[in-house]
């Protein structure tokens, strides 16, 4: 294996040329998709669901190749869904590296944000159903698209936290969307106060459970 990362329990290894998964009987990782994967990486892994991004420098200073693969696994058995798979470029100064990721806790829902060049955002959305191994393109609305945010993302609602100011005013939101389908439908806003525009840690909390009014800003 040529620069591998592992899994938080180690049972998955993730390098260069495909996923292994750890033998127990051999003590060995042995190859279980034969695959293509950027020299840096990150792997989730929770249910049936298993998320590879990686990137790696391109000829262009400061921007970065990414590419987000999804799969589905039983056992051993992994099953890549072709169609949840994004790629593009990401553009970082201070640190590079690839794209922000925000996921659901079931990973249902995932979202890449950042910026392409220095002036350029981007934002890419995926609603993935394991079982069937299928996917779909969030569509995001213009209020999202032309301000960068920090986003938290839920099975059911995605939260941007704007991290510049909103080009139709001078202030920065907190504002949060319901899923519905593959749109986003807006759902509330609040102006930032001066130390929640600061704090990208701030979010929201909500009951997976209940109907789309049981969501709940912290502050």
């Amino acid at each position: 294996m040529t620069n591998p990362i592992f899994s938080e329990d180690f049972s998955w290894a993730v390098a260069d040329d495909g996923i292994y998964s750890y033998d127990s009987t051999s003590k060995n990782y042995i190859s279980s998709v034969i695959s293509t994967f950027k020299a840096n990486k990150k792997v989730w892994v929770k249910g049936s669901a298993f998320l590879v991004l990686s990137w790696a420098n391109s000829s262009t200073t400061n921007v970065q190749d990414y590419e987000l693969k999804v799969y589905s696994f039983s056992g051993t058995t992994l099953t890549e869904i072709t169609t949840a798979a994004v790629t593009g470029t990401s553009y970082k100064t201070a640190e590079p590296k690839g794209p922000e990721i925000s996921f659901s806790p079931d990973f249902d829902v995932v979202v890449l944000y950042g910026k392409s060049d220095a002036t350029t955002s981007f934002f890419k959305g995926k609603k993935i159903n394991y079982s069937a191994n299928t996917s779909s393109d969030l569509t995001f609305p213009t209020a999202i698209t032309e301000t960068p945010s920090y986003f938290t993302v839920s099975s059911r609602y995605v939260y941007a936290h704007n991290t510049e100011d909103n080009l139709e005013t001078t202030d920065k939101y907190n504002s949060a969307y319901y899923i519905d389908g593959s749109n986003l439908v807006f759902y509330f806003n609040t102006t930032l106060t001066t130390d929640e525009k600061t704090d990208l840690s701030r979010s929201f909390l909500l009951d997976e459970n209940t109907d789309p009014k049981s969501i709940f800003l912290y502050r």
